[in-house]
């Protein structure tokens, strides 16, 4: 079986495991403009996935030959969200890391799982009721953002890295308020915390940006 994504984008994620929270955070990664090769067993599930996913594939992945045929090693990132069956995702878990895959990121149901997994040799090992499936997305594929707080179902404030476009240039010139809809609350510029930053103050390269506003509008300006 030939490598399934080739080169269709900067960061590219393998998700094994398509139900509630795989699908939400595959397609997330895709909406933030990311390639995503989607896996599962069942082969109903792969086809209603098929054409919302840059590619989706039926699998057995806890098989390691399969994830080598299918050139999954080559992945920096997977995902393994196959919640309901710990011994499959234990199996998975075991052979990503057999393959060399950098960073292998878990679903899990309980805190023993949990524990388990990262003895395994999960890398991360997220719990879906405190990190949901486009929550996880927005971490992986916007790597600016660094720390978010959810207001409300609409609002966020977030910490996150100055986008490169904005270094050199004033925060009055950038009218970010009016034009992304976000209120820049303070500057971490090193030991320096600007409060209310002035409409003259001049964004630098290193700058960390404390933000209020819609969570699109927030998680686009990551992404600037």
């Amino acid at each position: 079986m030939p490598r399934l994504i080739r080169h269709l984008g900067d960061q590219e994620f393998a998700v094994i495991g398509l139900g509630r929270f795989g699908r939400a955070l595959a397609l997330r990664l895709e909406e933030t403009g990311h390639s995503v090769l989607g896996i599962d067993k069942d082969a109903e599930i792969v086809r209603r996935n098929a054409n919302d996913l840059t590619e989706a594939v039926v699998m057995d992945a806890t098989n390691e030959d399969a994830l080598q045929a299918a050139g999954i090693p080559e992945f920096n990132t997977v995902i393994v969200a196959i919640g309901r069956d710990f011994e499959a995702a234990a199996l998975c878990v075991g052979a990503l890391k057999d393959l060399g895959v950098a960073n292998v990121i878990v679903q899990a149901r309980s805190q023993r799982h949990r524990q388990l997994l990262h003895r395994i040799g999960a890398d991360r090992v997220v719990m879906p009721l405190q990190t949901g499936g486009q929550r996880l997305a927005e971490e992986l594929g916007i790597p600016a953002l660094l720390k978010r707080l959810d207001l409300s179902p609409e609002h966020t404030i977030a910490e996150l890295a100055a986008p490169p476009t904005l270094a050199g240039k004033r925060l009055g010139e950038m009218a970010l308020r009016e034009t992304q809809g976000v209120n820049i609350l303070i500057i971490r510029r090193g030991e320096e915390i600007i409060v209310s930053p002035p409409s003259d103050v001049v964004f630098r390269e290193d700058d960390i940006l404390v933000v209020l506003g819609p969570t699109e509008n927030v998680l686009a300006l990551a992404d600037f």
